[in-house]
C-alpha cells in the first residue's frame, strides 16, 4: 500500500487492517504523529463519534455531532510532519450513510488544514480491525 499522494490531499484512504497497521507504522516512521480511534462495533453516528472523540483525545466538552467534529479536528496540534488518523474497524453494513458523513467531515477538516499548511492524513478500515 501506497501512500497518498499529495493530489489526494483530504481524501480518507480505505484500506485493510494489514493495510492500516502498514500505512500508520510509515507515517509514524515519517515523523508524522499518528492518532487511532478503534470503531469496532460502533453501528450507529453517536457511538462512532464518541468513539473517535477517545481516541483522537478530544475534550470533555466535545459536543458530539459533526460539527463539533469538525471542530475538534481543525483545533488539534499539527505538528510539522503532519497528523495522521487511523479509524479502525467501521462496521461492515451498520450506518453506511453516517459513516459517510463522519469521512467527509474528515476530508472536510484535512483540506481546511491544508490551506493553512498544517497536514492531516486519514486512513480508515471496515470489518474487523486486526492488528493495527
Amino acid at each position: 500500500m501506497t501512500q497518498p499522494s499529495a493530489s489526494s490531499a483530504g481524501a480518507p484512504q480505505r484500506l485493510d487492517a494489514a493495510g492500516l497497521a502498514a500505512w500508520a507504522q510509515r507515517a509514524a516512521q515519517a515523523g508524522q504523529t499518528v492518532l487511532r480511534a478503534d470503531l469496532a462495533g460502533a453501528g450507529d453516528r453517536a457511538t462512532m463519534l464518541a468513539r473517535i472523540a477517545a481516541g483522537l483525545g478530544f475534550p470533555a466538552h466535545f459536543g458530539g455531532n459533526l460539527d463539533a467534529l469538525f471542530d475538534c479536528l481543525t483545533d488539534l496540534a499539527v505538528p510539522p510532519a503532519g497528523l495522521c488518523c487511523v479509524l479502525a474497524g467501521f462496521a461492515p453494513r451498520a450506518a453506511l450513510a453516517d459513516r459517510e458523513a463522519v469521512l467527509g467531515v474528515f476530508q472536510e477538516a484535512a483540506e481546511h488544514l491544508a490551506a493553512r499548511d498544517r497536514r492531516l492524513r486519514v486512513a480508515y478500515s471496515v470489518g474487523v480491525a486486526r492488528g493495527d
